[in-house]
């Protein structure tokens, strides 16, 4: 028809002459133009809920990463040994955790002054201490290890007097800290208990002195009865006077003498060369004594299985005895004995 106008499809009217809908976010309209705009507090969740995710996903990256590196340091003195990872410990079998722990020596020595420290590691106990530091995420783990041996070499000093066996001995135990004293002057310094020489007729109605308190008799032997000894305390105390720190005992276990020596520390012992004879007497003070005439001193240097090192002064050897030699004459004098710390 002539007088009417069209557009296209595009955006005109019609061929029949009406105008197209508008397109509405609520639906088809007519009037005004809107545009499609997203609102921007669902911009802001979108955009943190992804940085969230990945902070999580990289935290949960670098826990499991920390899982896996997880080592397990076994130390000895402070100082790494082994270093084992956590997750491949606890996956290998047996026979790969022995051959791990096999790197580290069944026997280890530990150098002192005078000596010399042998030690065994504990292998089952260190898996299972590796297994648990492990399981927990790992740590620093102690070696276990326990003495079974130990060696002090101290200069052998012969008793110049026929009774001094106890100075002599402890020259000895001082030179092993570096204190160079003669016996003759620890003889001249150490305390005496009087009467020198014993009082009154047969041994019930005796008095002598004390050997709990000093030198009981004479040193070189000589008048009517010779000469005794002095036992445990005063030895300690005269020891003391030069700067070492004595550790005395009487009745003592043998454990407890040999726990001494495995630590590294010689013990000079009480011992009666034979089970007798035996004399009782009375202090000016009333205090019964039981002596054994054999009575002597020596110093226990170190000890391997069942064999004792032995410094004896009597005739200035090194000698070698079993425990139950030892424990024997040991016995037979109270079980008392002084070490230095």
């Amino acid at each position: 028809m002539r007088g009417r106008r069209h557009r296209s499809r595009s955006g005109g009217p019609d061929p029949r002459g009406r105008r197209p809908a508008q397109i509405y976010a609520g639906g088809a309209r007519r009037g005004r133009v809107s545009r499609l705009r997203p609102r921007w507090w669902v911009l802001l969740i979108v955009v943190g809920a992804a940085l969230v995710a990945g902070l999580v996903a990289r935290g949960n990256a670098k826990e499991k990463g920390a899982r896996s590196s997880a080592e397990v340091v076994v130390v000895r003195a402070g100082r790494p040994l082994l270093r084992f990872d956590s997750q491949r410990w606890l996956g290998a079998d047996r026979a790969r955790r022995r051959k791990a722990l096999a790197r580290v020596p069944r026997h280890l020595r530990r150098r002192r002054q005078t000596g010399t420290i042998t030690l065994r590691v504990d292998r089952r106990a260190l898996s299972r201490r590796v297994t648990d530091a492990a399981r927990g995420g790992g740590g620093r783990v102690r070696l276990p290890v326990r003495a079974v041996a130990a060696s002090t070499r101290l200069p052998i000093v012969r008793q110049r007097l026929r009774n001094n066996c106890e100075t002599a001995a402890l020259e000895m135990l001082l030179a092993g800290q570096g204190r160079r004293i003669r016996q003759s002057r620890l003889q001249g310094e150490l305390a005496r208990s009087e009467p020198v020489d014993p009082i009154g007729g047969g041994t019930s109605a005796m008095v002598w002195g004390d050997p709990d308190r000093g030198f009981v008799g004479r040193p070189d032997g000589g008048g009517p009865a010779g000469g005794y000894g002095v036992y445990e305390r005063p030895v300690a105390a005269l020891a003391r006077r030069h700067g070492a720190r004595p550790t005395r005992s009487r009745g003592a276990r043998p454990s407890d003498v040999y726990a001494e020596l495995l630590a590294g520390r010689p013990v000079m012992t009480w011992i009666g060369l034979s089970d007798g004879p035996y004399v009782r007497w009375r202090t000016r003070e009333g205090r019964r004594v039981t002596g054994n005439f054999g009575e002597h001193t020596v110093v226990l240097t170190g000890l391997r299985g069942n064999r004792l090192a032995v410094n004896d002064p009597l005739d200035g050897r090194r000698k070698t005895w079993t425990k139950g030699k030892f424990e024997l004459m040991w016995r037979r004098l109270g079980r008392r004995a002084v070490s230095l710390r």
